[in-house]
Formats: C-alpha cells, structure tokens, sequence
C-alpha cells in the first residue's frame, strides 16, 4: 500500500476505510469529525456535499508516529480503585 501512496499523494477514503485502517469504531471517527470529540488526529478532511473523505497520506502518517489518542475520563463518581490510586499519588 504503502508503494501505492508514494506514486499519488492525493488518495482520498472514506470514513468506512479509515475506521478499518486504525481499527476504530466508525461513530469515533463521525464524532471527531462534527468537532465533538478530543484528540481528533491530524489529518486533512474534503468535504463533497455529504460525503466525507479522508487523505490517506495523513492517515498514514499519523499511524507511523505512534501518536494515541488520550482516552476520555469516565464521566460520574470515580470507582473505590480510581480514588486509592489517586490518594497513593498525592501522597
């Protein structure tokens, strides 16, 4: 794939795809999308009316870094375990 990138740095995919590649949930990639979500990777979106495509070059890179997304704090009451790591920590 990656011979394939370096010919064209202008393949686009859709979401469908890129879910596949990074093998995440759809409805993740939607919702960082729309601006809701935190840790939306750096990669450049086109937008064709409804249809949204992804550069697949941006992507790939992404991926090569190593970069994670930073998980969202459960929302509510910490559990008994959160709460003793974190008074272990203050300590």
């Amino acid at each position: 794939m990656k011979s394939l990138v370096q010919k064209d740095q202008s393949i686009l995919i859709t979401i469908k795809e890129t879910a596949r590649l990074t093998q995440t949930a759809e409805g993740t990639w939607r919702h960082w999308l729309m601006g809701k979500g935190e840790g939306m990777p750096p990669v450049r979106v086109i937008r064709l009316g409804r249809a949204v495509r992804i550069h697949l070059q941006d992507l790939l890179d992404w991926i090569e870094s190593g970069a994670v997304v930073s998980p969202r704090r459960r929302r509510g009451r910490p559990t008994k375990a959160e709460q003793v790591r974190r008074a272990g920590n203050e300590r």
